[in-house]
């Protein structure tokens, strides 16, 4: 049985008669184990399809949102949600709405004991930086503290930074803020 709080919520979102509730709604939808949680994402997207600063928190929403059990794992559906066409990498707005949000605002699954969330930050820096490298250094700037985590994240943080440092034609930027976080005690 669904618990009477996510009946409340998806009621809230379907119920909204302003943006600010209808926002609150979604993103406590996409982190639920709702079996309608696809069809209230599908549901705003299409409703907002035509704004793009709706798409973009959208888009925020999901990079934000928590993997259920059994779920695909968030750093997955964030590569998902880059391929579609709602999405480009030459988008500043869209980038930091989606690709930002999940390295900043979603610590759970952007420090994932796989370092998956590691490897993408490493992907996304380096492509990046040959289409806007002031945004890939903003990005960059995601592992700064990674002395702080454990051995283990920090460990997989390290590789990760350290894979960006060894790129040849990196930008200033980007080899600034990366060297930097390497070398800052």
């Amino acid at each position: 049985s669904v618990p009477r709080a996510l009946i409340m919520i998806c009621d809230q979102y379907q119920t909204a008669n302003n943006l600010t509730n209808r926002l609150a709604a979604l993103k406590m939808i996409a982190s639920s184990q709702s079996p309608r949680k696809n069809e209230f994402l599908v549901d705003a997207l299409q409703s907002w399809a035509a704004e793009p600063l709706l798409v973009n928190k959208w888009l925020s929403i999901q990079a934000g949102a928590k993997a259920m059990p059994g779920e695909t794992p968030i750093v997955e559906r964030v590569r998902q949600l880059m391929q579609t066409e709602f999405f480009s990498l030459k988008n500043p707005n869209n980038v930091y709405a989606l690709v930002n949000t999940f390295f900043v605002a979603n610590e759970p699954e952007f420090h994932r004991p796989d370092g998956a969330g590691y490897e993408f930050w490493a992907d996304m820096v380096l492509q990046l930086d040959s289409i806007n490298s002031h945004v890939a250094a903003r990005l960059a700037r995601a592992l700064d503290n990674w002395r702080r985590y454990t051995p283990e994240l920090a460990r997989l943080m390290h590789a990760a930074l350290t894979k960006v440092a060894r790129t040849e034609n990196l930008s200033a930027g980007v080899s600034e803020v990366v060297e930097k976080a390497l070398n800052t005690y």
